[in-house]
């Protein structure tokens, strides 16, 4: 699957190992590594969906105000925030990483 970033800061923490273990811990950096390098390697948006993938990210679906986008965990309290690039399921938009403790 293609990955594109919501803006900058987003792309930068994803894409620099530095930055990523400096603003976020090395357990939730490497729970990031591996949701990224399963989104990479999905062909669609329903591959992520599937066993082991699933189990292993943490995959799913969000509702109410955030309808139409997904989330992977990368810890009880972190996420990874993501939704279809304009509905194609192969393309994968990083909209945010969320703490919500």
């Amino acid at each position: 699957m293609i990955v594109k970033f919501k803006d900058k800061k987003v792309q930068k923490i994803c894409n620099d190992q530095e930055l990523m273990l400096k603003r976020l811990n090395s357990q939730i950096a490497k729970k990031l590594q591996l949701c990224l390098v399963v989104l990479q390697g999905a062909e669609s948006f329903d591959d992520l969906n599937l066993e082991p993938t699933r189990s292993r990210t943490g995959f799913h679906k969000l509702s109410g105000d955030r309808k139409g986008q997904y989330a992977m965990s990368l810890t009880g309290n972190y996420r990874l925030i993501i939704s279809k690039y304009e509905e194609n399921n192969k393309i994968a938009l990083i909209l945010e990483l969320v703490d919500y403790h």
